[in-house]
């Protein structure tokens, strides 16, 4: 029960802050048009702010990526393992899970999209593990 209350917090909290941050960069450098983080744009079907909306999903994929990280060991593949796979995960779902679900075609997987995709979302990733080691060295 611990991994779903404390993988949920860290996957929300990663959302707010690394995963927003580093859209907002990629917007503020160009390199994401349009993109700025932290969109408080209404989102269907409930009207909340996306922001919010996001930080709910991101609080979902805690759940596995806290129990995953319990599993990891040490050392830098404790970081680098879970960082690639729900970098990649994340991505590949939003493709082609979620997209075609809100009436939008399947992504086209390129490797620039998906590169792009695994640095927002692995960073996401290794924000919700920063987060985990926080609340698990405070004993929270």
């Amino acid at each position: 029960m611990r991994h779903v209350l404390t993988g949920f917090i860290a996957g929300f909290l990663a959302v707010l802050t690394a995963h927003q941050a580093v859209i907002a960069a990629g917007g503020a450098l160009g390199l994401l048009p349009g993109a700025t983080g932290w969109s408080t744009r209404p989102v269907p079907p409930l009207g909340i702010p996306q922001v919010l909306s996001l930080a709910f999903w991101g609080g979902v994929w805690g759940i596995p990526l806290a129990w995953l990280a319990g599993r990891m060991g040490q050392g830098w593949m404790r970081w680098a393992v879970p960082a690639v796979l729900f970098g990649l995960a994340t991505t590949l779902v939003g493709w082609y899970v979620v997209g075609p679900l809100k009436g939008r075609p399947p992504a086209d997987l390129s490797a620039a999209r998906l590169a792009t995709g695994l640095v927002i979302n692995g960073t996401w990733a290794l924000g919700a593990l920063a987060i985990l080691a926080l609340l698990r060295r405070t004993g929270r």
